[in-house]
């Protein structure tokens, strides 16, 4: 059987890439990178849904400050919580405009305001320092960093290299070929719900395993586990509820070999930006910096009309 290749979509289910360990914490990367206080759920959103519960615990106060570049599950989890949302601007790096998150801040006073790092960036670098001063300044401020694109952030902000703000998240099916996974820390233990039928997970699942065979070159149908993947999507547009990680997607991620993933993470990203230079009229406009791994490889397209940012999947 000839094995196939393919750029970008979702992941196949595959058994390589494990590291052994009798405990799934013992002498592993994820015993490093994350603490006792982060927790797991089924997605991002969901993760960030505990976020705002566990805030709400601590203030009533549902306001929230979020980049105007976002994609609307972000923003979803606090609209059905009844929180007010104001978006601030970014910069042509993909940074908080510092005159304007500062006026909206005096104006709005907002309990929340929600960071990205964009493609492997710290792209609050430059405002870090007033952050950190305006979430300490008072009990009922809370910053959260959203890693979902910089999943490897947390080294550096679990070694305490740069300030780390007081709430993280991430989705971490984006990264692994896991069908579900999101993590977030809190002060709070979570209140999971579980008696929700986990059909996304159980889509997913299916659809990662056929699309696994049809690249080992088995004869399997593309469309029907791309079908799969549609049905397990359409499921997760509707679960921002406080759910758990499913077990199998929690125990590949324990035992995944994480120095690989983010050199071959690395790689991938090098590879591309140098394809991606010699195209004419394409720009990759980010650097991804030392120490972290992207998600993706932005880059500038000129249009006919205008410039439309796209991004190539590492």
């Amino acid at each position: 059987m000839k094995k196939r290749y393919e750029i970008g979509s979702f992941f196949g289910k595959e058994n390589n890439n494990y590291v052994a360990c009798n405990d799934i914490y013992k002498d592993n990367s994820l015993n490093h990178l994350i603490k006792d206080n982060f927790y797991f759920f089924e997605s991002g959103r969901s993760a960030i849904s505990a976020i705002i519960e566990d805030v709400e615990k601590q203030t009533s106060n549902k306001v929230c400050l979020i980049p105007s570049y976002v994609c609307d599950t972000v923003v979803k989890p606090f609209t059905i919580k009844g929180w007010k949302v104001y978006f601030y601007q970014l910069n042509e790096k993909l940074e908080p405009i510092e005159s304007e998150l500062k006026r909206l801040v005096k104006k709005h006073k907002p309990s929340v305001i929600f960071l990205i790092l964009y493609y492997g960036n710290d792209s609050i670098a430059s405002m870090r320092k007033y952050l950190k001063s305006w979430e300490v300044d008072n009990e009922e401020h809370f910053c959260v960093e959203d890693l979902t694109q910089a999943f490897f952030y947390l080294k550096k902000l679990e070694l305490g290299k740069i300030d780390k703000m007081k709430y993280q998240v991430s989705s971490m099916r984006k990264w692994f070929p896991v069908p579900d996974g999101g993590v977030a820390n809190l002060y709070y233990e979570p209140n999971y719900i579980t008696k929700i039928e986990p059909e996304y997970q159980s889509y997913q699942t299916t659809a990662q395993s056929l699309k696994g065979r049809y690249l080992d070159g088995e004869g399997v149908s593309k469309s029907e586990f791309l079908r799969l993947h549609r049905l397990a999507e359409d499921a997760l547009d509707h679960r921002y509820e406080v759910l758990p990680m499913h077990k199998e997607s929690y125990d590949y991620i324990a035992m995944m070999d994480w120095n690989w993933m983010y050199e071959r993470r690395n790689e991938n990203a090098t590879f591309l930006k140098k394809k991606i230079d010699k195209i004419p009229d394409v720009n990759a406009f980010l650097e991804c910096e030392k120490e972290t791994a992207p998600l993706y490889v932005p880059i500038l397209v000129e249009e006919r009309v205008g410039t439309t940012q796209v991004f190539a999947q590492c």
